[in-house]
């Protein structure tokens, strides 16, 4: 099976192969460490993954699914998303997803309460270059007439928007970390950089034999040949729906339907296309011959549903 010209390092299947394998967690301590060393906060000491499922009834039923979820031996508690396509509300996302992990159990008190990170590395942006300028901010719970004065020091929330440190990057100058990081995710890295930076930063150069492991599985490529599909459609049924309100709304009336269509077709279609987008992904590599074991270990969703999910499709 032939490796992609450009591969695409957000890629829900690879991210999981590559970072949330308890014999790689060193990669993603990295990874975390690197934006905590450039936001000027404390590192971890170490990370340890923990099960990505969230419980339903801390939001009205909702359930909840993060990217990896760990923590370290000081009870330091991380979530780490990656998104590739933009979606809507993504600060109340990362919020709803925080309260699901910060949380106090049965005989515990409010000083039980650690230290718990939301990281978000976004292919996209959620603020104007303008304004903020910083490809990575930290977000706290801060008093507005008093911004140095903090609520509480175990709040703390990250974003990372990949396309600002595209455009503000400079050649020849020496890297940072997390820098280095984003030039392994950036698909504007060309293989010749990429090489370079490798040779002189181990966990770059030891992501990149992964990666190499990754794409000579079938089994994985087809994971990721998946993933890739999944978007692709949600993509196209996003804008399918964003249309459909949008010519809904324009009937009646331009000003007041450019702006309603617009929020409900855009509305409607990342609703179905996020409720469809893990269904439909386990399908396909049900479809695509791919193990039931594999599936759960490479998804996160228990070997039971899985089951249950197959016998639906057959």
């Amino acid at each position: 099976m032939d490796k992609p010209d450009k591969i695409n390092r957000l890629n829900d299947a690879l991210v999981k192969y590559m970072f949330a394998h308890p014999k790689r967690k060193h990669l993603l301590l990295s990874l975390i460490n690197s934006i905590l060393a450039y936001a000027g906060e404390p590192l971890l000491p170490d990370f340890e993954p923990l099960d990505r499922e969230l419980d339903a009834h801390f939001y009205k039923g909702k359930s909840g699914r993060v990217d990896i979820l760990g923590c370290s031996s000081d009870e330091t508690v991380v979530n780490i998303e990656f998104q590739i396509e933009k979606l809507l509300y993504m600060g109340e996302r990362s919020v709803f997803y925080w309260t699901c992990i910060y949380r106090l159990y049965k005989g515990q008190e409010y000083y039980d309460l650690h230290r718990t990170l939301c990281i978000n590395i976004l292919a996209f942006d959620i603020s104007d270059e303008e304004k903020i300028p910083n490809f990575c901010n930290t977000y706290a719970i801060l008093n507005k007439k008093h911004p140095t004065n903090t609520l509480t020091t175990t709040f703390e929330m990250h974003f990372i928007e990949l396309p600002k440190w595209e455009r503000q990057r400079k050649y020849g100058i020496h890297m940072t970390l997390l820098e280095k990081w984003l030039a392994y995710f950036s698909s504007k890295t060309d293989e010749t950089e990429l090489q370079k930076i490798a040779a002189e930063t181990p966990e770059i150069a030891e992501a990149l034999n992964v990666e190499e492991e990754f794409m000579a599985s079938a089994d994985l490529r087809n994971a990721y040949d998946a993933v890739e599909k999944d978007r692709r459609d949600a993509v196209a049924h996003e804008a399918y729906f964003r249309n459909e309100g949008f010519q809904d709304g324009e009937k009646k009336g331009f000003q007041d339907g450019e702006k309603k269509g617009f929020q409900d077709g855009e509305k409607k279609g990342f609703q179905d296309g996020f409720q469809n987008g893990q269904r439909g992904l386990i399908s396909t590599m049900i479809r695509n011959g791919i193990s039931l074991e594999s599936i759960s270990q490479m998804t996160g969703m228990a070997l039971g549903e899985v089951r249950t999910l197959a016998m639906q499709i057959q």
